[in-house]
């Protein structure tokens, strides 16, 4: 089985990382990355009693067409083609954006990796592009490629509470080489 997870399952223990390890302890915040984490047990132990390979692939912050238009990627793009100021927070949040069509082309790298993998044994890996950049400098990248006349209102909206601000994974320490 190829199992996707998300970044949010490490929680507070991002802040521990400037590099998040893939084998890092998880401590999640909110009810979403809670259940993903649980889920993430549930297959160990699911690997482990019926010897069944397990690849578990924790996505940080995915982007691109078919995305939920409220997500940051779909309501910036909206609003630079539609000429639109866009409020945003101060944009100092550290992620690593990877495009969808990038997991996409992991995913099927991991399917090709498969037969390595023993039987009772998940492997957890972090799918990342390796390249941090702030989540200002990620939106100015799109506002200028879609050449909007709109504004972009950096620093207008608060950051959500318990942000968290540097997401960040450690790609050279899966136990799978997906270069």
């Amino acid at each position: 089985f190829l199992v996707s997870g998300t970044f949010a399952e490490y929680g507070e223990y991002g802040l521990n990382h400037e590099y998040i390890p893939a084998d890092s302890l998880l401590k999640p915040n909110g009810s979403y990355a809670t259940t993903k984490a649980m889920f993430h047990e549930v297959c160990q132990q699911l690997s482990k009693e019926k010897q069944i390979k397990i690849i578990y692939a924790r996505l940080f912050s995915v982007y691109g067409e078919g995305q939920n238009e409220n997500n940051l990627w779909p309501s910036l793009k909206h609003a630079a083609i539609n000429n639109l100021d866009f409020q945003m927070t101060k944009g100092e949040q550290v992620r690593d954006f990877i495009s969808v069509d990038n997991v996409c082309v992991n995913f099927l790298k991991l399917i090709q990796k498969y037969n390595t993998i023993d039987p009772g044994n998940q492997i957890t890996i972090n799918i990342g592009s390796g390249i941090p950049k702030s989540v200002a400098e990620f939106s100015k990248y799109w506002w200028e490629k879609y050449e909007s006349k709109g504004q972009l209102l950096i620093g207008a909206l608060p950051y959500r509470k318990n942000e968290i601000m540097r997401y960040v994974p450690d790609i050279d320490s899966n136990l799978i080489n997906l270069k």
